[in-house]
């Protein structure tokens, strides 16, 4: 199944003061527990160990969040944030799998990492085509 990367606008800063958007790996899935499901985005992150998800989402799917197993991350700025893990469904173009997904409280993006997605998919990035290839394992 293919995807297109998805064209973000932003803001213009010293750094960049003509770029207004940038494009990311960002792909349609849908995520279940138990009778429930939600439809998001997600970026597809090979920088990720884990599949992680804000913990509204994880609410909205009538997960009780800190009754999960914790664990805690330090990302790129060297912040450090607590993830609650649970076993739920992720589905991407059709194909569905069993994940253990970790849901935080502080963070605003959902991201798709090793233990979760690129494990269970072949992911095939072209970026001159703004173009994303998943395939089933």
């Amino acid at each position: 199944m293919k995807f297109k990367y998805q064209r973000i606008p932003v803001a213009s800063n010293n750094a960049f003061p003509n770029r207004k958007s940038i494009i990311k790996p960002l792909i349609p899935i849908r995520l279940r527990y138990q009778k429930n499901f939600v439809d998001i985005y997600a970026l597809i992150d090979s920088g990720a160990d884990d599949c992680l998800f804000n913990a509204e989402i994880g609410a909205k799917l009538g997960i009780d969040i800190t009754s999960g197993e914790e664990n805690s991350y330090r990302g790129i700025t060297g912040q450090s944030t607590i993830a609650y893990f649970h076993k739920i469904e992720i589905e991407v173009g059709g194909w569905k799998h069993p994940c253990y997904a970790g849901f935080c409280y502080d963070t605003p993006l959902s991201a798709l990492g090793q233990d979760g997605f690129f494990n269970l998919f072949k992911i095939q990035f072209n970026y001159s085509k703004s173009e994303i290839e998943i395939k089933n394992k």
